[in-house]
């Protein structure tokens, strides 16, 4: 395969990478957030620690501090496997 062509073909997939940066993280909703009316932000899986049902839904991020969300444990956790799967996609 001639240089010019592999290049093209390493263009495209970051491109069509940065396209998909929306599946990069996931969002979720604070909970009873009075801040931000939605209340919804976005949170790098990579970071996740450990996720909690006690009965709210805590996520604890590898430096120590303490999320608490809106979406049940179950939720959390499929969209962080939605993404895991996402980032293995390509």
């Amino acid at each position: 395969m001639p240089f010019a062509l592999a290049c093209f073909k390493y263009v495209i997939v970051a491109v069509k990478n940065f396209r998909n940066l929306e599946n990069d993280m996931i969002k979720l909703t604070k909970f009873n957030s009075e801040s931000n009316k939605k209340g919804e932000f976005i949170l790098n899986a990579e970071i996740i620690e450990t996720i909690e049902q006690t009965p709210d839904t805590v996520i604890t991020l590898l430096n120590g501090k303490k999320l608490i969300v809106d979406e049940k444990m179950d939720e959390v956790v499929r969209r962080v496997m939605t993404y895991r799967r996402a980032l293995h996609k390509y």
